[in-house]
């Protein structure tokens, strides 16, 4: 195991059995394996932990660990009762990248004796499964959400199973980030609404649910995943609200922000913070009129359009296609000012872009 550097690791761990936040950058291989896991597991008051590496199985590493999510959550969750965030870089799924994932149901949730409040998954590998059985294992007690690409595992509608379904009701706040993978013609035939795999509004689906993410007071998201339809299947508990990369008209913000439903309940009634930056920008009319809302709530507004703002996707393309834009359909675009923040009491806003 020396070679590995799991003896080093073991020991470390062994002689500070009171460690309350781990990260681990190293590799191992993976005849480290066994050692590793009962070394962290015997780690008891474990709050954080944090991978900041993993070097995937692809065909070419047979011999080195490779951090599973199934794994970590069967072998080492149940021994941390104290444990509150976990935060995974390209964390795989339950079996290698060229296996056949396992339907969600066939791998039940672990119960857990933690309260896991925050999830951060960056550059993940996950598939369905995988993700669902972390999700679900953490029970009620998840507050914090961060999804961020690539997850070419999976796939939009597999992505709509998860957040209606295998997320706690109590959740607070979500930040969701499109895979490259998603980015294909996306139908915008009114049948395919229901569809998340071909609708662009993924996340209007995800929100028509009387149960799903009915708590949420934060929502971020990267890529095509909302139509002008979210803004008024949001819950009333949001107040802080991102996006970019897809295209939202300021009037429907405003009509969800000034209108009521059949019920005579206002639409998004606690929203104070909404961020958007994007390729395209919004009348300066319909801007103000969105500002001055959420001034009047004693909130903010930050916009920002940039042309140089990444590179075109194909959603981009379809977008400029409709909007009847030549090479560069921003020569034309001179009224946008820069962002602003606005001061509410004695503090400023936050920021809440994604990143």
């Amino acid at each position: 195991m020396g070679r590995g550097g799991g003896s080093v690791f073991c020991e470390i761990l062994r002689n500070c059995p009171l460690l309350e936040n781990i990260a681990i950058g190293s590799t191992f291989l993976l005849s480290c394996k066994e050692p590793v896991l009962e070394a962290l597991a015997s780690v008891r008051l474990v709050k954080e932990f944090v991978i900041l590496h993993n070097l995937h199985d692809h065909g070419n590493f047979t011999t080195i660990l490779e951090w599973r999510a199934n794994e970590i959550v069967t072998r080492l969750f149940p021994h941390w009762e104290r444990l509150e965030t976990v935060d995974f870089f390209e964390v795989a799924g339950c079996l290698p990248v060229d296996s056949i994932p396992p339907p969600p149901a066939s791998i039940p949730p672990v119960a857990l004796k933690c309260a896991v409040r925050t999830i951060i998954l960056t550059d993940h590998e996950l598939d369905e499964a995988g993700l669902s059985m972390l999700l679900k294992s953490c029970g009620e007690s998840l507050r914090t959400l961060k999804m961020t690409g690539p997850g070419y595992r999976l796939s939009r509608a597999a992505l709509c199973r998860v957040l209606e379904g295998c997320i706690s009701p109590n959740l607070e706040s979500l930040t969701v980030e499109s895979s490259h993978s998603w980015e294909q013609p996306i139908s915008n035939n009114p049948d395919s609404h229901l569809d998340p795999q071909r609708s662009p509004g993924l996340l209007d689906i995800v929100f028509n649910s009387p149960t799903a993410l009915r708590n949420l007071k934060s929502l971020s998201f990267k890529g095509a995943m909302a139509t002008q339809n979210l803004f008024f299947r949001l819950p009333p508990s949001l107040i802080k609200l991102a996006w970019e990369r897809c295209d939202l008209p300021a009037t429907a913000l405003r009509k969800a922000l000034t209108s009521t439903d059949k019920d005579g309940e206002r639409f998004l009634p606690n929203l104070k913070c909404c961020s958007v930056r994007t390729r395209y920008g919004w009348g300066m009319k319909d801007q103000r009129e969105v500002e001055t809302v959420l001034i009047k709530r004693g909130g903010c507004f930050h916009c920002e359009m940039n042309a140089e703002y990444g590179s075109p996707t194909m959603s981009d393309e379809m977008e400029e296609e409709e909007r009847g834009y030549d090479e560069d359909p921003f020569d034309e675009i001179d009224h946008w000012v820069p962002p602003r923040v606005y001061w509410t009491g004695s503090r400023v806003a936050p920021n809440v872009y994604p990143s």
